[in-house]
């Protein structure tokens, strides 16, 4: 019997250290790696190509100078000359910020969750933004944006050059090696467009089909210009270099036995009208729409003052407001002051020369009763839509298209 019992109790000791042993070899469960606290923004900009006004302005990127000690983000913007705060304040109303953050954090303004070039936000006042690392805890940056005046500039004339190459811009190559197609862009921007910009407008069949240049007007030649003590009488002699530079660039592929097709649109519009009432037509074929012979005064006189207007929707009525402009807006009142139907009135438009025209066109207006009258005289070839507005449908484009290849629009 105390054999049993001690066999048992041997028993029971070997079982309980066998137990104790598994139990003792249980693998130890992982535990969760810390989450990060890292809660930086790295970098702050307000970009051009999220803001157009910036590119419009010829202001550029933005970039935000970052003090991390203070936890603030400083922004400068230095308006373009003579062009009123309220430009830029409306730009910064609802201003697109591009940013960087430390990895796993997010970004909240007022509760609202913020993500890179997506969210708009009012830089008129200091923006808070709150950087929430992967372990919830937080940090706050204030984004300040001041707006300074530029200093004037000495407004430098100028001089168109003698290698018409500084003139132009390639935007193709082409596929008929005997023509030219030359822009003539809208505006007036303080830069040549870029090659998507200018495809956008034009179309992709002519520029593929012609051998294509952009040319230089003279405040994108000379840009330094547009924000310089330039005054409204300055640029009236400046505009007309536009249509100079034009010419000079016509002659030159003519003297290369090219045909020069020449393309304009809004204010290169007014550039190649201006070209016709200045010099012998040289080129090939010309279209020139959303333009105007003869702008309302009210219109080119409040261009004059270094300001932007337009047309109510009825395409006739002269809105009562308008908008900050500066002096780029002095190019538009030089042209747009001209009278071209006195101007072209002893000229033949009868001939390789296609208008184009909305009737709802709010930049520029609906042609009025001399205007109509004009084209009548003249015999010109033209394309009236009273259902478009500053832009070209798809159809017309056809005809438009079908007119620069074989100069008919049928």
């Amino acid at each position: 019997m105390k054999s049993s019992i001690l066999n048992f109790k041997l028993f029971s000791s070997i079982f309980m250290l066998c137990l104790l042993w598994s139990c003792s070899s249980d693998p130890t469960p992982p535990s969760e790696p810390a989450k990060s606290s890292e809660k930086k923004i790295t970098s702050f900009k307000l970009e051009a190509s999220q803001n157009p006004i910036l590119k419009d302005t010829n202001i550029g990127d933005l970039t935000g100078q970052i003090d991390e000690a203070k936890k603030t983000i400083s922004i400068e913007v230095t308006l373009p000359l003579n062009a009123p705060p309220d430009i830029i304040n409306a730009f910064l109303k609802a201003a697109v910020a591009s940013f960087e953050v430390s990895a796993k954090a997010t970004v909240t303004v007022n509760n609202t969750e913020q993500k890179s070039t997506k969210a708009n936000n009012d830089f008129t006042k200091d923006v808070v933004y709150t950087v929430i690392a992967e372990d919830k805890t937080t940090v706050d940056y204030t984004v300040k944006v001041t707006v300074k005046a530029r200093p004037k500039t000495a407004y430098v004339p100028t001089v168109i050059p003698a290698d018409v190459t500084k003139l132009i811009k390639k935007i193709s190559a082409g596929t008929q090696a005997d023509a030219v197609l030359l822009i003539a862009q809208g505006g007036p921007f303080p830069a040549l467009e870029s090659a998507s910009e200018t495809k956008g407008l034009v179309g992709e069949t002519l520029i593929n089909k012609y051998e294509t240049y952009l040319v230089h007007q003279a405040q994108t030649y000379n840009p330094g210009m547009n924000n310089s003590d330039i005054t409204f009488e300055q640029a009236k002699v400046e505009a007309a270099k536009s249509s100079a530079m034009l010419q000079k660039v016509i002659e030159h592929f003519k003297g290369q036995n090219k045909k020069v097709y020449i393309w304009g649109f809004s204010y290169g519009f007014f550039v190649i009208e201006d070209l016709l009432a200045r010099y012998e037509m040289k080129f090939d074929r010309a279209f020139l729409g959303g333009g105007r012979f003869n702008m309302p005064e009210k219109v080119w006189q409040t261009f004059s003052k270094g300001r932007n207007i337009g047309f109510e929707a009825d395409a006739v009525t002269i809105n009562q407001t308008s908008d900050p402009d500066g002096t780029i807006a002095f190019f538009s009142a030089a042209l747009g002051q001209n009278r071209y139907t006195e101007l072209l009135k002893d000229k033949d438009l009868a001939k390789n020369i296609l208008f184009y025209f909305g009737g709802k066109d709010r930049a520029v207006g609906r042609l009025d009763k001399d205007e109509l009258q004009f084209l009548k005289d003249k015999k010109t070839l033209h394309i009236f839509d009273e259902k478009i507005g500053h832009a070209i449908s798809p159809e017309n484009y056809k005809k438009i298209f079908k007119f620069i290849s074989e100069g008919v629009i049928k």
